[in-house]
């Protein structure tokens, strides 16, 4: 099994925690029909979401948890030792993080980590990555955007977009684009590969089975952050200037939009993380603290508020399924909770 040999860590299945503060019985807000649950509350600076039929989400005293999407008063640890996990995804077997070792202010020695979705040893599937910071899975690879700098880098092109097989590559995943400025957020289809680049201000894609190293530009002179697909569409969060309220969330079609995409909303504080089903498109506004939804369609620049979080919490990032918006919320003191909104 090449490089997923190497187990990493001693966990077993039988670990599990619980949240220091417990979770309450009652939803803390009830507003328009829809009621938003505390899933668990008092956690370590909560960030990265993936939900299947239970929620995960990253720590950051390096555990990764797990709770039913109904609730538990009492979260099950995944993995503990996994600090700096930067990104999750999650399939009906397996979980799937991002790991960054960090060196002053450079970035190096990077993993991508794997683990049964009902907890046990983690296995490395990738060593030897260069700052890995979104992750993306389909039936059969694991794809990951790698940043090959930091913010105290400025000029290098040493990012890259790689994939690797589930079952495993030996440690050494196939390169999709290499020399990009700063891939960030990542998502995957049946065919295509996509993300953003934050240096660039650019959008791209690839063939999930390579592109020769020259991936499609499906819009630039963007300020992308999170970034998600459907069947026809590519939908992305532009931050725009932190506390202006003058970004915005677009789509593009998944073969592309003439590099000009369609505004769904304008004049949103900060949209950051972002999710889509079958008829809308929902984010965080982290500038704001709030959780909104528009129509796949568009919602003429004003969507429809789910929730807020709370008084001076910072949302980090959001999941959704069939009935539930799910996100990770910190205040600045790094205490945070995991809750849902439902219906959706």
């Amino acid at each position: 099994m090449g490089a997923r040999a190497i187990v990493v860590g001693a966990l077993t299945a039988a670990l599990a925690c619980s949240t220091p503060a417990g979770v309450p019985d009652v939803p803390d807000v009830a507003d328009a029909g829809r009621v938003v649950w505390p899933l668990a509350s008092g956690l370590p600076t909560p960030n990265a979401i993936a939900v299947t039929t239970s929620v995960y989400w990253t720590n950051a005293d390096g555990r990764l948890m797990k709770c039913a999407r109904g609730g538990c008063r009492e979260p099950t640890m995944v993995a503990f030792g996994q600090y700096r996990s930067g990104a999750i995804a999650v399939d009906a077997t397996n979980l799937y993080w991002t790991r960054a070792y960090i060196d002053g202010p450079v970035t190096i020695d990077g993993a991508v980590m794997m683990s049964a979705v009902s907890g046990g040893a983690p296995w490395l599937l990738a060593a030897g990555q260069d700052g890995p910071v979104k992750i993306a899975v389909d039936a059969t690879s694991v794809y990951w955007t790698n940043s090959g700098q930091t913010i105290f880098q400025p000029g290098k092109s040493l990012g890259s977009v790689v994939k690797c097989a589930i079952g495993g590559c030996s440690g050494i995943p196939t390169v999709l684009a290499a020399g990009q400025p700063y891939p960030g957020d990542i998502v995957v289809d049946a065919t295509r590969v996509y993300w953003t680049d934050y240096r660039s201000g650019s959008v791209l894609s690839c063939a999930v089975g390579g592109c020769g190293g020259s991936p499609t530009l499906l819009a630039s002179g963007q300020t992308p952050g999170g970034i998600a697909v459907d069947a026809t569409h590519v939908y992305w969060t532009n931050y725009g200037t932190f506390n202006q309220a003058d970004g915005s969330v677009v789509k593009c079609a998944t073969d592309g939009c003439g590099g000009t995409p369609t505004v769904l909303a304008a004049g949103q504080a900060g949209p950051n993380t972002i999710a889509v089903d079958a008829s809308s498109v929902y984010w965080t506004n982290a500038d704001d603290g709030t959780l909104v939804k528009c129509p796949l369609g568009g919602c003429d620049g004003a969507p429809l508020p789910l929730a807020s979080v709370h008084i001076d919490a910072r949302p980090n990032a959001l999941a959704v399924d069939a009935t539930s918006v799910y996100w990770t919320e910190s205040v600045p003191n790094g205490v945070g909770s995991v809750r849902k909104v439902t219906p959706k």
